[in-house]
Order: structure tokens, then C-alpha cells, then sequence
């Protein structure tokens, strides 16, 4: 190493950190717990932070007195113990001589090597520690007493004793995920000061806490604070760029990739007003939109959402969207003349048809907000599909009407009411959909009675796919368009 220019003394450090990264990432992916998404092949550190999203949007709905912790631990990737992390490697499967090459490798030597896969392993211990501790559980149920931060000081007691940690509860950060401030006084205040931790943030605060660099907050001051900050960085880095003499497409290139990357980090979860959109795409530089790129940005959770059902999601590595499924089924609106009882339908119906989506999905704080904005901008064509005679008694009156046919404008109320309102299964004839008669009208029958005049004077055309259902089985033969 002595014989090297100063330049190059990092080289080998880079290298040997890159050949173990990729060498363990493949088995580590398989040990780690799942919330750890940094550093992990496969795993995606938003869903972190649309898990604190999600969590703190359950908190405002309920008024939940649970609070967030961010805890500052000293040096982390510094002061792991050699002996603690032998231990760890060993436990977790590692052979011996792996653990010693690691350990002569990173702790043996004068450079200062830290792959970050490692601190992984190092820190898995207190995780599953925590989360598999029946004293807490979490926000699940959430128990705002003394005895709970009691014990999560003990794991860390614990876990800092072992691997040589150190937390630095004065600077730990608390924060209330309901945005109550009335909760600091009446439950917590007594518990965070029995252990030094002082900084506290609720809705009355003037920034948000950032968490893996998305901004937590609990009111649009907080968000608009945030998004001002951000806005000033961009255009210190334009400014900064502006003196290299890049060409108008190279400076584009630069901005989009370079200074805006925070921007677009960010916009994977937190939800921005139109207003400061437009501020950014202004100045003719050939900026990304940053509208249709937020959009875009959702597809990945998007596509998983479209193309799995319900009981999939629980299978796949992305620890964030059972939970945003179950969320969101526990708030679907109930459905008001179920006859015959309506079919198991998972989460994919309400993302189709806006009328069945639960009010809070379109707030602008929602976790399904940015969801349902990107998939109201893909085009929809349900005109070749075919579908069961039950699913069709629960897709919106509205949307059983073929577009631009109607020669008069539909009440606003048939893009949520349900077909059954006004049609039902013919029981006699191979469960074939068919008008309701005068006595069988339950709920809404003057609107189930208007769709239907609608549809027999010809001033409503229905789509194929709904009119296939009236058609019985041994017409099937004929092909998908028997009468075409």
C-alpha cells in the first residue's frame, strides 16, 4: 500500500467492499428481517416510507396517542465489536472461516472498510429482539405507558452492552404520529424525561422530522417548509451548474439526474400541490414533468397492485402492501341491496371504479392517494373483457353504459351506485343477468327504475361485457360475439 499514490489508497477498500457485498447479498436477503430495505438486493426503501404513511394516516384517522421514535446511535458503522459481530456471522449460518477473513479483513487493518450489508447482520439481533417482544406490540395496539419505553430501553441497554453500540437519547426525536400536540402533557411528557429525551414534534412544529429522507408531517405549514427547502437546493444547484458552460440538453441531463434526485426520492410517497409542480417544470430546460413523473414512480407498487390478487400479496418480499391492502379493505363502503350475496372481490375492484374507493383514499395525505392519481391517468377499456353475471352486479351503474352513448347526462350518483339496483340473477335460467321486476326493487328503486327506462329507450347503450351475461350458457359456442 506504501508504494501507491495517495489517490488510490481507497481503491482496494472500495473493491474489497463491492466483491463481499455482492458475494453475501443473495444469502443475507434470506437472514435479514424485511423492514431492513437498505443495502438489500431485491428490497426498496420506500416502502419504508410509505409504511410510515400509512401508519400515521391510521393515526389520524383514530386519534391514536402513539408516538415515533428516531434514535441517534453514535458512530453505528464505527463502534461494532469484533467479537459481537464473529458471534453474529456464526449465528446466522456463516462458516468460521469466513467470519475470521472478515474480521483479520475490517478490523485488522488501518483502512476503514464498512460494508454496509454487515452493519445489516449487526443489527438484526436488536430488530427481531424488539419485534418479537410480546410487551411491544407496536401500533398494532398501541400501549402508551411507561412500561413499554421501559422495555425498549432494556433491548437497547442489551443490544448497546453487546456490540459496543451507543445511543444518544438527547438527541433522540419524538414524534406524534396523530399530530396531537394535548398528547405530549397527558402521556408522554413524564416517560420521555425519565429518559433525556427532549425534542418533541407534533403539528404545531415548524418543520417535519425526515425519516430515510422522506418528510414525516402532520400539517400542510410542515409540508410547504419542506417543499421551500427543497425548491432552494434545486436552484442552488442550477446555479452551481450554470458556471460549467454545460449546453442546454446537458444541463437538463444534469438537473434531472443530479439535483432533482432528492425531489424524485421524495415524491415516491409525499403527495405535493400542483402549484409547486409547475414551479419546478418552469424555465423551458427540458425538465422531466414532475406531475407525470410522480406517476410514474407509483407504477412499481402499481403493477404489483393490479396484478396480484388479495391472498398474493401476503407472499411477496414487499412488507408494505398487505398492509395497504388490509387498510384499505377494512374502509371499502358496504353495498346497499346485496341479492344474491356479492362475490369474494378483492382489492383490485375499488381501484377500477372510483365510486367504490373509500372517501379517505382521495385525500390528499392518504397512502392511496398518489395510487389512485397515477391510475386515473391509465387508459381503461373494458369493452372485449368477459366476467361473471355475480362480479357485474357490483361494477357501478356509469360504468355499464358505453362511452359518449348516452344522449342524456347520468345522475352522479350511478358512478357509485351498484348494478344490482337494478338488475338480478335469474335463478331458473342458468343464473343469466336480468332486469329487476316492480316488487323486486329494494334500495334506490326510483334510480334503479330511471337506469332501466334509460337502457329500454335506447338513450343508454350498454357495454358488451355486461350485455354477455344475459346470455345463456349453450348460446356459449357461438363465440364471445354471438349476436355480431
Amino acid at each position: 500500500m506504501r508504494f501507491r499514490f495517495i489517490s488510490l489508497i481507497n481503491t482496494d477498500a472500495k473493491v474489497f467492499t463491492r466483491i463481499l457485498s455482492s458475494r453475501m447479498s443473495d444469502t443475507v436477503a434470506h437472514l435479514i428481517n424485511p423492514f431492513q430495505t437498505d443495502f438489500v438486493r431485491g428490497r426498496f426503501i420506500a416502502d419504508n416510507g410509505l409504511l410510515m404513511k400509512l401508519v400515521m394516516e391510521h393515526a389520524r384517522i383514530t386519534q391514536s396517542t402513539s408516538i415515533g421514535l428516531l434514535l441517534d446511535q453514535e458512530k453505528a458503522y464505527d463502534r461494532v465489536h469484533l467479537v459481537y459481530h464473529s458471534a453474529v456471522l456464526l449465528c446466522f449460518g456463516f462458516p468460521q472461516p469466513l467470519a475470521d477473513c472478515i474480521s483479520h479483513l475490517f478490523f485488522d487493518s488501518n483502512l476503514v472498510i464498512n460494508p454496509s450489508i454487515l452493519f445489516n447482520l449487526a443489527f438484526e439481533p436488536l430488530l427481531r429482539k424488539t419485534l418479537q417482544d410480546p410487551s411491544l406490540p407496536g401500533f398494532r395496539l398501541p400501549l402508551p405507558t411507561a412500561p413499554s419505553a421501559n422495555r425498549l430501553q432494556s433491548h437497547l441497554q442489551v443490544y448497546s452492552a453487546a456490540s459496543n453500540a451507543l445511543v444518544n437519547f438527547h438527541k433522540t426525536e419524538v414524534f406524534s404520529l396523530s399530530g396531537s400536540s394535548r398528547i405530549y402533557g397527558s402521556v408522554w411528557r413524564e416517560v420521555l424525561l425519565q429518559h433525556q429525551i427532549t425534542s418533541w414534534h407534533d403539528s404545531r412544529s415548524p418543520s417535519p422530522v425526515r425519516y430515510l429522507g422522506f418528510p414525516l408531517h402532520t400539517s400542510l405549514a410542515q409540508r410547504d417548509s419542506y417543499l421551500t427547502q427543497l425548491l432552494e437546493r434545486v436552484q442552488q444547484g442550477c446555479l452551481i451548474h450554470q458556471q460549467h458552460g454545460l449546453s442546454v440538453h446537458g444541463t437538463a441531463a444534469v438537473l434531472n439526474s443530479l439535483n432533482l434526485s432528492k425531489l424524485w426520492h421524495a415524491l415516491h410517497v409525499l403527495s405535493v400541490p400542483v402549484s409547486f409542480l409547475r414551479s419546478i417544470q418552469s424555465g423551458g430546460l427540458g425538465l422531466i414533468n414532475p406531475d407525470l413523473q410522480q406517476c410514474a414512480l407509483q407504477l412499481r407498487w402499481l403493477e404489483l397492485h393490479l396484478c396480484q390478487s388479495s391472498g398474493q400479496h401476503s407472499s411477496h418480499p414487499s412488507f408494505v402492501l398487505p398492509r395497504l391492502i388490509g387498510f384499505l379493505a377494512s374502509h371499502l363502503p358496504t353495498q346497499p341491496d346485496p341479492q344474491p350475496p356479492p362475490p369474494s372481490l378483492d382489492h383490485r375492484f375499488c381501484l377500477l371504479f372510483p365510486g367504490r374507493q373509500p372517501t379517505f383514499s382521495r385525500h390528499h395525505n392518504s397512502s392511496w392517494f398518489l395510487f389512485l392519481k397515477a391510475l386515473d391517468r391509465l387508459p381503461t377499456d373494458f369493452s372485449s373483457i368477459t366476467i361473471s353475471a355475480a362480479t357485474c352486479l357490483e361494477i357501478p351503474l356509469a360504468f355499464l353504459v358505453l362511452p359518449a352513448s348516452s344522449t342524456v347526462e347520468l345522475p352522479r350518483s350511478f358512478r357509485s351506485l351498484p348494478a344490482s339496483i337494478a338488475y338480478t340473477l335469474d335463478t331458473s335460467h342458468d343464473c343469466c343477468m336480468r332486469p329487476k321486476r316492480a316488487l323486486e326493487f329494494g334500495s334506490h328503486p326510483n334510480l334503479g327504475k330511471k337506469f332501466l327506462r334509460l337502457v329500454n329507450h335506447n338513450q343508454a347503450k350498454l357495454a358488451p361485457f355486461f350485455v354477455r351475461t344475459s346470455i345463456h350458457s349453450r348460446f356459449s359456442s357461438l363465440g364471445q360475439f354471438p349476436f355480431t
